[in-house]
């Protein structure tokens, strides 16, 4: 029987959002935890094509740093695919029947019409935000005005909205934690959110990979926090 694999998204109609961030931290780490599956990335972030760029460079740290090499030493490796414009839909039905775990790192437009083809393909979208207010305009913009027209030909998709970049500061009981007011803004436009959020910490930014998973941290502010509510999500 052939694979039907889950396609997501952590998708945003804004650059600078974190989702390139996203979905490699999360690939790596569901690759590692959920040891059974196959998981991929499609990156069709054409543009700039981050996180080939950067596998790209941990393959050559392969072949010249032995303390990464031992670091890396038993860890299977994802695949990282990168097509043209026109073979991103092909590229995404071709993983689906050989992968469990497709995750699509998409540019922050749709209005080329082969990239909205792809997204119809989404089975799962998540949607990351912080408090900029340009950010929550754009990602409110296409909740209100994009996503019923997704939702419309795409009736199977989840959507979810993840708060991201969020400060231990926001949790001093005296201030208005201005995450709070987010969420409910994004309820009160129909946005389920996940519990859970992504804090900031430099951590993540700096020790990113395609191939090592992030140290696991107990605690609030683990990342691994989301990564089991987003493994949860997707189930």
């Amino acid at each position: 029987m052939e694979k039907t694999g889950k396609v997501v998204s952590f998708f945003s109609p804004k650059g600078g959002t974190g989702k390139s961030t996203l979905t490699a931290v999360t690939a790596t780490a569901l690759n590692y935890i959920l040891n059974d599956k196959k998981v991929c990335i499609v990156d069709a972030d054409f543009a700039q094509n981050t996180i080939m760029i950067h596998r790209e460079k941990e393959e050559e740290r392969l072949k010249n740093d032995e303390q990464f090499k031992f670091q890396c030493e038993g860890i299977k490796r994802f695949p990282v695919f990168v097509c043209e414009k026109n073979s991103l839909v092909t590229t995404i039905d071709a993983c689906k029947k050989k992968f469990d775990l497709i995750l699509v790192d998409f540019p922050g437009t749709l209005v080329d019409d082969e990239i909205l083809k792809a997204v119809l393909l989404v089975d799962y979208m998540i949607l990351p935000v912080g408090i900029d207010e340009y950010e929550v305009n754009s990602v409110l913009n296409f909740i209100d005005n994009m996503l019923p027209l997704l939702k419309d030909i795409n009736k199977d998709i989840k959507v979810k909205a993840l708060m991201n970049m969020y400060s231990d500061s926001f949790e001093n009981k005296n201030k208005v934690n201005p995450y709070d007011n987010l969420k409910r803004e994004l309820n009160e436009h129909g946005m389920d959110v996940f519990e859970n959020k992504v804090y900031k910490r430099v951590e993540i930014s700096r020790n990113r990979s395609t191939i090592i998973p992030l140290a696991y941290k107990p605690g609030k502010d683990s990342i691994y926090n989301f990564f089991k509510e987003f493994n949860s999500f997707i189930k």
